[in-house]
């Protein structure tokens, strides 16, 4: 099985990130011709249930606890491609055992590369759940500046080379100290919080207006080049073969809109209405159906 991780500190926004990745899945499993099913043990479920609620309903997810962090674990099963033999004997559409495990880690990126590099013990907020994660998914605010404000044009103190530092202990021995084979590592980013980017920033990015899906979507890979080497521009330094693909790793987009705040009320997301179903907050669902899609086809090729 592919085990992979959504990883945040604290503040970066991985716990919208989670409750939007749950939204997609509901939301693409509910067509007809869906690529997967997926499944979660009952705590899991009961955390990622309520953040649903809360984000259907317009809130943000509410801040989670360390045990709530632990508990969460998404299993995705991916429609089989059709063999040869399936033409005499048709086999089951999906596999009866799951080709993806997705768990959490919320800590700060410091305490994670310590305790990968075995200093001290996993951090709380999931550390332990980087244990054999080949797909760590880097969720990093656009803004490059962590749970601050601003519209800094570079990484918060650290976040690169912690990253960098991330990718060298899972990658193992053989990217690290000259060791024998391990299996690839395969880094992905979300970068986070789009609407705090200054529009100056953007029109250095080559954005005439706002990010929205659209744009997003016609033009993802020129915007991830441009994005990782403002804000990230070495996390694969000195791993060599060992994070693919060398060229650079995928990277999607994601955003929440907050509606004008009123004094003494709690924030409120934006919301729209999808076609044929219920209302949702606006939110890039392109841009997660391309996220699962790319586990599936790392699945895929793990197999």
């Amino acid at each position: 099985m592919l085990r992979a991780a959504v990883i945040g500190e604290p503040g970066a926004g991985s716990t919208t990130v989670l409750g939007l990745l749950y939204a997609a899945l509901i939301r693409w499993g509910g067509d007809r011709a869906d690529p997967f099913r997926f499944f979660a043990p009952p705590a899991a479920l009961a955390y990622l249930s309520s953040s649903y609620q809360r984000l259907m309903a317009g809130e943000f997810p509410e801040p989670p606890s360390d045990p709530e962090i632990a508990t969460v674990q998404i299993d995705l099963a991916y429609r089989r491609r059709p063999g040869l033999l399936d033409r005499i004997r048709p086999g089951p559409e999906f596999p009866e055992v799951p080709q993806v495990e997705c768990r959490w880690v919320r800590a700060p990126l410091h305490d994670l590369a310590r305790s990968l590099a075995g200093i001290g013990a996993p951090p709380p907020g999931g550390g332990a759940g980087l244990a054999g994660c080949r797909v760590p998914i880097f969720v990093v605010p656009a803004d490059g500046t962590g749970a601050t404000e601003g519209t800094g044009t570079a990484s918060a103190p650290g976040t690169d080379e912690n990253i960098r530092e991330i990718l060298q202990r899972l990658a193992g021995p053989s990217a690290v100290q000259g060791g024998g084979p391990a299996p690839p590592v395969h880094p992905v980013f979300v970068f986070t919080k789009l609407d705090r980017i200054s529009p100056d920033l953007l029109k250095s990015s080559g954005v005439a207006g706002s990010l929205d899906e659209e744009a997003l979507l016609a033009d993802r890979p020129r915007l991830a080049t441009g994005f990782l080497g403002r804000i990230l521009p070495r996390p694969l330094e000195g791993l060599g073969g060992r994070a693919n693909p060398p060229a650079g790793p995928p990277v999607f987009f994601s955003y929440v809109h907050p509606e004008p705040p009123v004094p003494g009320a709690a924030p409120r997301l934006r919301m729209r209405a999808s076609p044929g179903r219920l209302v949702e907050p606006e939110y890039p669902w392109t841009q997660y159906r391309s996220l699962l899609e790319h586990l599936g086809e790392l699945a895929s090729g793990a197999e």
